[in-house]
């Protein structure tokens, strides 16, 4: 019974003395009090009698107690506790349960891993109960846990009806930089952002938003890792599948600008349908000027169809090409005086479609054979400048015909012309396109005839950027030798980026910050398709690479080494885009790696600031690693923080066939907090985002111990218990505690800590 006065609450607890409690015991989170005299409470027992004649009893140690005993319960039982949540703290959330204060980590906020989560503040949620140490006053609470027990029927019911292919509806609970993860309905899928729409999407965000509602449609299904993708184009009309006749080679179209990188900028003909303007096609006479000294983002231009492969779904561009061309006028008018003059026309003949292509050589013939008519061209690939070239047009064994050489477009500045075997000298490296005809005057014929280019000079490999300091203007055929001065190759960067190799549409050359590719052909045997290649269903070797048909870590695809055809310690290199690390705050790179084969090679990480010059190492792995993918983190803020540079991973192959590596989900991000994410562990990081596989358990590792335990990892020797002739049943050590049913004599208690 108790007796309230304005500062102080006097309660009877039956014995000679009363007791007093301070009223601030009884007020409630709004500071209101509801008590009143005659009322029975619960109080906790301190002292009988002490030196002043007076009994000290607690309020607030009786709630406490009560609250444990009902915080322990719960963590037998498995059953849920309320708590309000109040405000975020380091690595979480603090959580009030009654009158006892719990800490739930941000990893166990939710399924998903969340940011900041404002939304949960002031609010009060259902929680499981992990771990509890009355000694130590530490709660640990887990939102995930109810979540997941709450969707788990949802999630069986969902699994029954799910199949690739379907049509069905969630919504939006979380989006990243590579995409976003869609509610089924107890189950997330990824909606990966190439997924995401036909045309070219730079963040999930420009798409979607949290919490809207969506279609999306089923790509694949892995029941036994729960894994689903998610397509949201798929679900729409693929513009590619109509765009049969509405481009022709040749024809000029508006577009707008979409993009703009190192190599050149990207032009949307249309929603969904995108090609590339290299560099080459911006401008007739600076070969290397940036694309944002030309075009802007959004910009509506004019270009030229270069090239349609509608099997790679590309289209190359030109804007030079709908404009006039310097030289071309040079040549009219030179045409026109020499017309005016003598009367002599010297014909330049340009046809209008192509019938034949062939990667010419540097010592030796190519040829193309046709039995079309004689007013379309042939295309000759693999052109160095520099070299010299001898073309020639057989009609039934005689070699004759008239011979206009363009490069860059059929309908470029022209090389040379004249009467076959005409001979010419490239001013440009890349393809070059042979025209023919009867005569100078452009007469047609027709029949079945062969075009032949002969290189007329020995292959000399070396380096022909004429801005690389080893710059060998002998060479004709690009070593990937070139080193450039501090600086010219990085004067500036991208940002944050990931590359994931998912869209089966695109190839290697030109994704993400992976632009550019190395081949030395002095030292490696790898060739263009025997290097690093681009898959989803596994490698062509038994017992080596990633699992047929197993999912990489992000989506399907990945990058992969091929060593059966490759030999014996041959070497492939991927060089990224320039990174400009200013962009980051502590910047790493993070990628996906599966080295699994008896004969693996060695896998490397390097670094450069000055394009290429010298490499750093920063990661390197040798040897079979196991079937799994894993994930490596390099912080690069220590030593390059400010800085602007390139990455290169190479891999060396081993002494036989099964030694196929694979890398995937490249990314430059900020630096993931890794650490151990399990509470259980004596090392659990509640701030970390990334488990590093570094958790730590103690225990006794001895199996000859009764409690022996097989799931920890680190030996603790002195807690080993062996059993004996005497021996009682092993049991915990917990403090011997009592507790009277009656409310308010509570003996001292103290709760068993629960590991």
């Amino acid at each position: 019974m108790c007796i309230r006065d304005r500062e102080w609450v006097t309660v009877h607890v039956g014995l000679k003395s009363e007791g007093v409690i301070s009223l601030d015991e009884f007020r409630n989170n709004d500071g209101s009090v509801e008590i009143a005299s005659g009322d029975e409470v619960q109080v906790a027992l301190e002292a009988v009698e002490d030196g002043y004649g007076e009994t000290r009893i607690s309020r607030e140690k009786a709630r406490k107690i009560g609250t444990w005993k009902k915080l322990e319960e719960a963590l037998d039982s498995g059953e849920f506790v309320e708590g309000k949540v109040l405000t975020r703290v380091k690595g979480g959330f603090s959580v009030e349960v009654d009158v006892v204060k719990a800490f739930l980590p941000g990893s166990l906020v939710d399924i998903r891993p969340v940011k900041e989560a404002p939304e949960l503040e002031n609010t009060v949620q259902e929680f499981k109960v992990i771990k509890l140490d009355y000694k130590r006053n530490n709660v640990v609470l887990s939102r995930k846990a109810v979540l997941e027990k709450i969707n788990s029927a949802e999630k069986v019911e969902l699994l029954k009806n799910l199949d690739e292919g379907q049509i069905v509806k969630g919504i939006v609970k979380n989006l990243t930089d590579y995409g976003a993860f869609v509610d089924l309905g107890g189950l997330d899928g990824l909606l990966h952002i190439t997924d995401l729409s036909w045309s070219r999407v730079t963040n999930p965000s420009e798409v979607l938003s949290l919490g809207d509602e969506i279609d999306v449609k089923i790509l694949s299904f892995d029941k036994e890792k729960l894994r689903v993708s998610l397509g949201l184009k798929q679900i729409q009309n693929d513009p590619w599948e109509t765009i049969e006749g509405k481009y022709s080679v040749g024809g000029i179209y508006e577009a707008s600008v979409s993009n703009l990188t190192d190599y050149g900028c990207f032009a949307e003909l249309e929603q969904g349908v995108e090609g590339l303007i290299h560099l080459s096609e911006l401008d007739w006479t600076n070969k290397n000027i940036h694309p944002s000294k030309v075009v802007d983002i959004e910009e509506k231009i004019k270009v030229m169809v270069l090239e349609i492969d509608h099997d790679k779904r590309r289209i190359s561009l030109g804007l030079k090409q709908t404009k006039p061309n310097p030289r071309r006028i040079l040549g009219y008018l030179m045409a026109f005086a020499m017309v005016f003059f003598t009367t002599n026309v010297n014909g330049q003949c340009f046809n209008t479609s192509s019938y034949g292509s062939a990667t010419a050589s540097a010592s030796s013939a190519v040829s193309i054979t046709t039995c079309q008519y004689l007013t379309e061209y042939s295309t000759i690939s693999g052109i160095y400048a520099g070299s010299s070239y001898t073309c020639a047009v057989t009609l039934g064994g005689l070699n004759t015909g008239y011979v206009t050489v363009t490069e860059l477009s059929p309908t470029g500045a022209v090389v040379s012309h004249g009467y076959g075997p005409h001979t010419f000298t490239a001013n440009t490296s890349g393809t070059h396109y042979i025209h023919w005809t009867v005569d100078s005057l452009c007469t047609q014929a027709t029949g079945c005839h062969v075009s032949t280019i002969t290189g007329n000079a020995p292959l000399v490999p070396g380096c022909t950027d004429t801005s690389a300091t080893n710059y060998n203007p002998l060479a004709n055929s690009d070593d990937g030798s070139c080193i450039y001065p501090p600086g010219t190759a990085c004067a500036s960067g991208i940002g944050a980026n990931s590359e994931s190799f998912e869209d089966p549409a695109v190839g290697l050359y030109g994704q993400g910050p992976w632009a550019e590719w190395t081949y030395n052909t002095l030292t490696s045997t790898f060739t263009s398709t025997n290097g690093w290649r681009k898959d989803n269903i596994g490698t062509g070797s038994l017992n080596t690479g990633p699992l047929n048909g197993a999912a990489s870590l992000d989506g399907d695809y990945y990058l992969y080494c091929e060593t059966s055809g490759g030999g014996i310690g041959a070497v492939a290199n991927l060089v990224s885009s320039c990174v400009d690390l200013n962009n980051f705050t502590d910047p790493a790179f993070v990628f996906g790696y599966s080295m699994y084969g008896a004969t693996m090679g060695t896998l490397n990480v390097d670094i450069t600031t000055d394009g290429g010059s010298n490499w750093t190492n920063l990661w390197t792995k040798t040897g079979d690693q196991g079937q799994p993918w894993f994930e490596g983190v390099i912080n690069l803020n220590n030593s390059y923080a400010g800085q602007i540079i390139q990455l290169r991973m190479s891999y060396t192959s081993g002494t036989s066939f099964t030694g196929d590596c694979a890398i995937d989900f490249l990314r430059f991000m900020e630096s993931p907090n890794a650490g151990c994410m399990d509470p259980f562990a004596i090392n659990f990081d509640p701030t970390a985002t990334m488990d590093d596989g570094s958790c730590l358990y103690p225990g006794c590792t001895d199996p000859m111990a009764i409690n022996f335990c097989s799931s920890c990892n680190v030996n603790d020797s002195l807690s080993c218990v062996y059993p004996s002739a005497n021996m009682l049943p092993f049991c915990d050590d917990f403090e011997s505690a009592s507790l009277s049913t009656n409310a308010v004599s509570y003996t001292h208690l103290t709760l068993p800590t629960k590991a």
